[in-house]
């Protein structure tokens, strides 16, 4: 493949598509078109068609593409076919409720660690982590 620059759009676009092929998984759908990719997300099918060539060749005409395959495709493209080890900055009401979110991991996200400036905070735990002061974060 030519180093070809992909517009910010595109991948935009493309993380629509990895979750709409993700849905469409769970469902159980094995092939889809990129009429009903396009339907499903709200762009045209030669969107679809555009935003996937910038990445290789997919699908077969009058078949359409298999599910499975593309959707690690395009997790693949976007790296979240890996894990990504983050921090959580803030352990308030949005930082317990983000850290114990399990749809990061889905996604590879992994909080590996909490930090908070609130001396009643740090040294409590949110699920197996520690909260440490603030001065820690590397």
């Amino acid at each position: 493949m030519k180093n070809v620059k992909v517009p910010e759009a595109t991948v935009t676009r493309l993380s629509v598509y990895s979750r709409f092929l993700s849905h469409l998984d769970q469902d159980g759908v094995v092939t889809v078109s990129s009429g009903e990719i396009a339907e499903g997300v709200g762009v045209s099918p030669a969107q679809v068609r555009k935003d996937l060539a910038y990445f290789g060749e997919f699908g077969t005409r009058g078949v359409g593409y298999n599910v499975k395959d593309l959707m690690r495709y395009t997790m693949r493209i976007l790296g979240l076919d890996r894990k990504w080890p983050m921090v959580m900055v803030g352990a308030g009401k949005l930082g317990y409720a983000l850290s114990t979110y399990k749809g990061f991991n889905d996604r590879g996200f992994t909080i590996v660690g909490v930090f908070d400036n609130d001396l009643t905070k740090i040294g409590k735990k949110i699920e197996h982590l520690d909260v440490h002061p603030i001065e820690k974060l590397p």
